[in-house]
């Protein structure tokens, strides 16, 4: 580290030598990367002047690299808040750096894998960190550099359904199928089982109305009308329309629903329709029996006198 901070000092007669000063933070890393938790702060501190070191040499994904590391490192020590906040900055410059080395699916997977870190311990802030990683990839939408956005977009809707995190995922979705609208020629497909995926997370969210909605908006996107997800959702709103389980049993038995997020997907094996749906339908099959026209009643008893001539 000595050796490091001489090669990028500045005299009167000296320039930093930043060239130098990397190769030396490099050494340094890896030293306290291998002493292990006892030197914990040595290696971040270590990771940052490397990280600055790289910036100087316009290494910039480099540079981001290492800033990821030093978060990492921070991000462990989940009761100590002065490391926690140390840690969202790293990870966020690192996102910042990525982007300004035109590498947006790098920079939406360094915020992607800091929401994973956090997901066992604090829900609340993964969901916030996978927000802001899918938001890079929305605002950066119609950039031909971005390259696979679906890795992260499906581990953000991943986290949030095992979460049980309705609105998230349904909010990360909408970031996805921007995303897909913006480049329709290549993400069709996406769009369309994105559309299938929301369709099933508004089952289990029991809103209906609100799935309803969506629908309408999607039929005039992306020749939605004309695929066979179309058919899919459709068959799952004509369920919840006639309150009819056995029918949403066999609409999300359809091999188009194998193909969606996996953890979406198995959403299929424990959705049902709402009790206040059920019980809805229910009582308007009573209503039905119970309001029979005079002239139903006599159909029937003039079908009953035939019976019993016929039995004679």
């Amino acid at each position: 580290m000595k050796k490091a901070k001489k090669a990028s000092s500045r005299g009167i007669f000296k320039r930093p030598d930043w060239d130098e000063a990397s190769t030396y933070l490099k050494e340094a890393v890896q030293i306290y990367k291998q002493a292990g938790p006892m030197c914990s702060e040595q290696y971040v501190k270590a990771l940052k002047e490397s990280a600055k070191a790289y910036q100087e040499l316009n290494s910039l994904h480099t540079a981001g690299d290492e800033l990821k590391k030093a978060g990492e490192e921070l991000a462990k020590k989940k009761s100590d808040d002065k490391a926690q906040k140390e840690a969202t900055e790293c990870f966020t410059s690192a996102s910042k750096l990525y982007l300004a080395n035109s590498n947006i699916d790098a920079a939406a997977k360094v915020l992607a894998s800091a929401g994973a870190m956090y997901g066992e311990d604090d829900v609340k802030t993964a969901l916030t960190w996978y927000k802001q990683a899918c938001e890079v990839l929305e605002d950066h939408k119609g950039d031909r550099k971005m390259m696979l956005p679906a890795d992260t977009f499906n581990k953000a809707v991943t986290f949030a359904v095992k979460a049980e995190q309705w609105d998230a995922a349904l909010e990360y979705f909408r970031s996805f199928c921007a995303v897909c609208e913006a480049n329709i020629d290549t993400y069709q497909n996406s769009l369309h089982m994105n559309y299938m995926a929301m369709a099933l997370i508004y089952f289990a969210k029991e809103d209906y109305e609100g799935l309803e909605s969506e629908f309408k908006n999607w039929e005039q996107t992306g020749n939605f009308e004309s695929s066979a997800a179309w058919g899919v959702v459709s068959n799952l709103l004509t369920a919840y329309r006639g309150g009819d389980e056995k029918q949403l049993e066999e609409a999300l038995k359809t091999q188009q629903l194998s193909y969606i997020n996996p953890a979406v997907a198995r959403l299929t094996r424990k959705l049902k329709l709402s009790e206040k749906v059920v019980a809805q339908n229910k009582g308007s099959l009573l209503d039905d029996e119970d309001h029979e026209t005079p002239a139903d009643a006599a159909q029937a008893t003039d079908k009953q006198a035939e019976d019993l001539d016929d039995l004679m």
